[in-house]
């Protein structure tokens, strides 16, 4: 992904979040555990991508990809709730 559509995906996220504060929260709505402001993400893909983006030394802390998604999945719902 280049920078310009990188950056042009992570305004798009930014303002998609603001709009789900606006509405209800989808019934597994995520939020992001490395994020101050706990933004709020609709699907687990939707936090995958913000996470890479945005996060990716906190993942590569991780090791594995698969144990990092499911990290973010679990406490993503953890902190919804």
């Amino acid at each position: 992904m280049s920078d310009s559509h990188a950056a042009r995906y992570v305004r798009q996220l930014r303002a998609q979040a603001k709009t789900a504060e606006a509405s209800p929260k989808p019934a597994e709505a995520l939020s992001c555990p490395y994020c101050s402001e706990a933004r709020m993400f609709e699907s687990d893909r939707q936090l995958w991508d913000h996470a890479t983006l945005e996060h990716a030394p906190n993942l590569k802390s991780l090791g594995d990809p698969n144990r990092a998604r499911i990290f973010l999945r679990e406490e993503g719902l953890r902190i919804s709730s």
